[in-house]
């Protein structure tokens, strides 16, 4: 089919359309679909598009995914994705990404991630980020973190903080920061908070700040 012909084509035809044939359309056929077209493809139709059928996929077309279709997504699909794809997930789905998917993004892709797709994290999608991840992440991104999820952080995590990063951390996350992992922190990470953030500390957090 024509790219023409492709774009007039009714919704119910497309859902109609088998696995295979749409697996034969060019990335630029599937980039070419509008929203509602590309929404009507069956969720199964979208987990079988080939990584270059994923890299044409408009930012609009990702923004509309619902979770269904974006649940058939393999790892190797989303590995496909570039920084401004993963960036146009809802918060919803790029939270729902398994510990698997998380924990394979790529620097590049990392830093696509918006702010609120980083306050959408949990504790265990945080936890599927690897160390070299979470160093990639930019300050904004660590500021974003719920303070659940800085609350629940063990002493390894706490260690994949880079000292770049200690000055993001808001005054409310650092109220939920455990004397447990402020004294786990190595020297160059004491280093790095601010004299507002120590200033906002309670006394115990101080005691560990000092190492007391």
């Amino acid at each position: 089919l024509a790219t023409n012909q492709l774009s007039a084509l009714t919704t119910t035809s497309l859902g109609n359309l088998a696995t295979t044939q749409v697996s034969g359309l060019t990335a630029a056929q599937i980039g070419a679909l509008t929203n509602t077209a590309f929404a009507a493809l069956t969720s199964t139709a979208v987990g079988a598009l080939t990584t270059t059928q994923i890299g044409g996929l408009s930012v609009n077309q990702l923004k509309g995914l619902d979770s269904t279709r974006f649940g058939e997504l393999k790892d190797t699909q989303i590995d496909a994705l570039g920084s401004a794809q993963i960036g146009a997930l809802s918060a919803t789905n790029f939270s729902n990404l398994d510990t698997t998917a998380l924990g394979a993004l790529n620097a590049t892709q990392l830093k696509g991630v918006t702010i609120s797709q980083m306050t959408g994290l949990t504790s265990t999608s945080f936890s599927g980020l690897t160390a070299t991840e979470v160093g990639t992440l930019f300050s904004t991104q660590i500021g974003a973190l719920t303070t659940t999820v800085i609350g629940t952080l063990t002493t390894t995590e706490i260690h994949n903080l880079q000292p770049s990063q200690i000055p993001g951390l808001t005054l409310s996350q650092i109220a939920q920061l455990t004397t447990t992992n402020i004294s786990a922190m190595d020297a160059t990470q004491i280093a790095a908070f601010t004299t507002g953030q120590v200033q906002s500390m309670n006394a115990a957090q101080v005691n560990a700040y000092l190492g007391y």
